[in-house]
């Protein structure tokens, strides 16, 4: 039987479009705000406002580039804890 955990709502979230935080694992009390998924960064603006205004092609208002983390608790049912996949 597969049973599905939905992973909507509000996490935490860490921006790291500074290189500060890439490539390791960051601590709990480093994340310092949340982001409502599913959504785009853009759509959370959690990237830089973009004054610009392209033609010819879709302007993003808040271009995100770099990386970033993502964190939330997630409770597995004591019925599903022996065969967990994740993906």
């Amino acid at each position: 039987m597969t049973s599905y955990i939905p992973l909507a709502g509000v996490w935490e979230f860490l921006d790291a479009q500074q290189k500060r935080f890439a490539g390791f694992p960051p601590k709990a009390e480093d994340f310092n705000d949340t982001i409502t998924l599913p959504s785009t960064t853009a759509q959370a603006k959690k990237g830089t406002p973009n004054p610009n205004r392209e033609t010819g092609f879709l302007t993003e208002v808040y271009p995100y580039k770099g990386n970033a983390w993502f964190r939330t608790m997630v409770e597995i049912p004591a019925e599903h804890r022996r065969n967990v996949t994740l993906y």
